[in-house]
């Protein structure tokens, strides 16, 4: 169901308290609100939180988790390696289905849970940036997330590459925000056999544009090239559900799915610490394709730790090393954002995941989906609780996103806001970004932030907005657009203000 329906299915403007409340009324997720912590405001009260894309909010299930953890190390110390509850030695097996869940693998073979999500690409493209005299161009997007532009170009470097040459960029269309499928697809084909890798991310960071995985996939697969996926604002964001697009009357279903391996991604890497809750530097993730797993001549210049091998052997001590099957392979040991000296040691030498981080993760995983797989129950230690499913998330993520689209329509005029993520529900996922014209978009966000919302603003002009579907109200983004609309324009009075004395001193 569309925004627009569940109106005229109600009876009630969209702009009316009394729709916001029915919705939520309704809300299948409503329950899980209690579930999160949230920033206060100004006035003590629970504050208005859109910023799920930058980092989730802390799960109290993630407190009690970590709190067990600690307990646990001071009552029993080494021996909380092989406790019954979530021994440490396989405390990654606590989420890796969650992960293989979420992400579409076929199993959990396909997915790691480790490191950062720059250490993952860096180690993947390791394995898949081999690059010829012949094949060597990475495609990427204009408007690529720093970090990996920085990871790409050292890549290319590495292998005594120019960037300048070496690294391809595709823009969207003059006047365009976004870029369209169909000119992905046509720059893959041009490069043809000099395109050794497309790496692009599941939803463009700064726009909020979902990109077409399946497609994009195939058409680099056609011409010989490989494709990685930096999902960090995909994972737990492009969910699985149906899409209902169009009039009330003109109903299609449309699918808006992570499926890393039914569409053939060759791998992706994501955080955890947005749509996942996991906290700030939270552990990372990692997929291989399965058809990749017993690629040698692929994975022979894998770089290789002591957690990349089978449980067996881990502690055998054998100097020669004995890979695990798939993704997992790639494993060493966790290393946070920001590591000190002791922990370059401990990455060099390798030991099990962090702790904190995994617990961490698992509090707000637990949440996620009712109907339990059996692999799920196969590869996890405790016993999983999943509450809230795929199907609800993927429904509210539609009504409430579109509503909060709906209310900026309602509220501003195209002269004063511009929409750059695109409208169709298929092509985003929760995020909106909004560029403001006219008035300085720092101070909009200060006012925002003095009146209790607490959202993400970009240079040069840009707010993203974010209402998490386990966590954010319907009526959050009522009491969102009218705080909005007041901070807009108490700045753009003060900024007339201002700019008519500054014309007068010069008179």
């Amino acid at each position: 169901m569309s925004i627009e329906q569940a109106m005229v299915t109600r009876g009630l403007a969209g702009e009316s308290r009394a729709f916001a409340l029915a919705m939520d009324e309704e809300d299948a997720l409503a329950r899980y609100r209690d579930e999160f912590a949230f920033p206060a405001g100004p006035d003590g009260r629970r504050g208005i939180y859109l910023c799920g894309n930058s980092l989730g909010l802390m799960s109290f299930r993630s407190r009690r988790y970590i709190n067990e953890e600690l307990d646990k190390w001071a009552s029993v110390g080494v021996e909380g390696h092989f406790a019954d509850k979530r021994p440490w030695a396989r405390i990654d097996e606590c989420v890796t289905g969650y992960m293989a869940e979420i992400v579409g693998a076929r199993s959990v073979d396909e997915v790691a849970v480790m490191n950062s999500l720059s250490v993952n690409l860096h180690l993947l493209l390791m394995a898949f940036f081999r690059p010829t005299s012949t094949r060597y161009k990475i495609l990427v997007e204009d408007g690529l997330f720093c970090s990996d532009s920085h990871i790409v170009m050292s890549q290319l470097r590495y292998h005594g590459l120019d960037p300048s040459s070496a690294l391809v960029k595709l823009r969207p269309l003059p006047g365009q925000t976004c870029l369209r499928t169909d000119d992905i697809v046509k720059c893959i084909h041009e490069l043809g056999d000099s395109l050794a890798l497309v790496m692009f991310p599941g939803v463009q960071y700064y726009t909020g544009q979902l990109f077409d995985i399946g497609v994009i996939s195939a058409a680099a697969h056609a011409v010989g090239a490989y494709v990685g996926w930096d999902l960090a604002h995909a994972v737990g964001n492009a969910v699985r559900g149906t899409i209902q697009e169009g009039p009330c009357c003109q109903v299609t279903a449309q699918e808006q799915v992570l499926h890393l391996h039914d569409h053939n991604a060759d791998f992706a890497v994501w955080c955890s610490y947005k749509y996942l809750n996991s906290g700030p530097g939270g552990i990372a993730g990692a997929f291989l394709h399965e058809r990749h797993h017993g690629n040698e001549a692929l994975l022979e210049k894998r770089l290789e730790g002591w957690w990349g091998q089978r449980l067996a052997d881990r502690f055998a001590m054998k100097a020669v090393h004995n890979p695990v099957p798939g993704a997992q392979s790639f494993q060493m040991s966790y290393v946070s954002n920001e590591p000190d000296p002791v922990e370059w040691i401990l990455m060099v030498h390798g030991r099990n995941p962090c702790v904190l981080a995994i617990v961490s993760l698992l509090g707000s995983l637990e949440v996620w989906n009712e109907n339990t797989t059996a692999w799920v129950l196969l590869t996890t230690l405790v016993q999983i609780f999943h509450e809230a499913t795929m199907q609800n998330i993927a429904d509210k993520q539609v009504l409430i996103t579109g509503y909060l689209e709906y209310l900026i329509k309602q509220t501003f005029t195209g002269d004063e806001v511009e929409q750059l993520t695109p409208p169709e529900p298929k092509n985003r996922g929760s995020q909106i970004s909004l560029r403001f014209r006219g008035v300085p978009v720092r101070q909009v966000h200060a006012r925002l932030t003095a009146m209790g919302v607490i959202s993400d603003v970009r240079d040069p002009d840009s707010i993203r907005v974010c209402p998490a579907p386990l966590y954010n109200s319907f009526i959050d983004v009522l009491n969102f657009s009218s705080i909005l609309r007041k901070a807009f324009d108490e700045t753009r009075s003060l900024s007339q203000t201002s700019a008519l004395l500054d014309a007068n001193s010069h008179i």
